[in-house]
């Protein structure tokens, strides 16, 4: 029970680490600096992501000059967060995580889904350390750009069916977890769409990602609280008095 009540509230931890982590890309002064220097529009992280060309990825840092300059110093500064401290926090969320609502509505499958999960986050890694290296060398980014194109739909791939998994855990699970199972399926939903035409729907993409990530947060912490303050069952009771 003690070691059940640990990872829940480990997973708890993890969400909130990457919830803030989240948060905190946003407030980067590079970030603050770009959107400065680029007339008010954010750079699309997500866009330079999902490219396929280098043009994408030229269209994705701005226009030539101050502003590209500003755009690439933000991605850096958000893709070192991203590797050193954000795909390991946000990985430990989803493994824990989907353990725990997958083992309270009984599923089997929970070391395929952990397997999927592991695979998107290595690709993370190397997309995001493409994206460093084209940064680095604009010149040369065209023999990075097939890591990238794999690594990353790779990526987005396995965080959609880590979604659907626990879409279906929220489903089957007795009392079902309806906020969890209704709020899992949009992200599956566009993000095949937002991998086809990232220009058009791959921000909503990563937004269905994130509610969906919420979701699952407010699942584990219900259930933290719920084992949290359980009450020992008569069985107990009678183990502690037999002492």
């Amino acid at each position: 029970m003690k070691k059940r009540v640990f990872v829940t509230w480990a997973a708890v931890v993890a969400g909130l680490a990457t919830l803030v982590i989240s948060i905190a890309f946003a407030l980067l002064p590079e970030t603050a600096a770009a959107i400065r220097a680029c007339g008010g529009r954010t750079p699309s992280l997500v866009r330079f992501q999902l490219a396929l060309t280098v043009a994408d990825v030229l269209e994705a840092l701005g226009p030539a000059g101050a502003c590209r300059q500003a755009a690439i110093v933000a991605m850096d500064a958000v893709n070192r967060l991203d590797l050193h401290a954000y795909i390991a926090t946000y990985g430990a969320f989803l493994l824990l995580s989907l353990f725990l609502v997958m083992k309270e509505a009984r599923l089997r499958g929970y070391w395929l889904v952990a397997l999927i999960v592991l695979a998107a986050l290595i690709a993370d890694v190397y997309e995001t350390s493409r994206q460093l290296a084209i940064t680095a060398d604009l010149a040369n980014a065209e023999r990075h750009m097939p890591v990238l194109m794999v690594a990353a739909r790779a990526k987005f791939i396995g965080l959609g069916l880590a979604a659907l998994a626990a879409s279906w855990a929220g489903w089957q699970a007795r009392p079902r977890r309806t906020v969890l199972a209704v709020s899992c399926l949009p992200a599956l939903l566009l993000m095949p769409l937002a991998l086809l035409a990232p220009k058009s729907f791959g921000d909503l993409g990563t937004l269905t990602l994130a509610v969906a990530w919420l979701a699952l947060l407010a699942s584990v912490s219900r259930l933290a609280l719920r084992r949290g303050t359980r009450r020992p069952r008569v069985s107990e009771y009678r183990s502690v008095s037999n002492i």
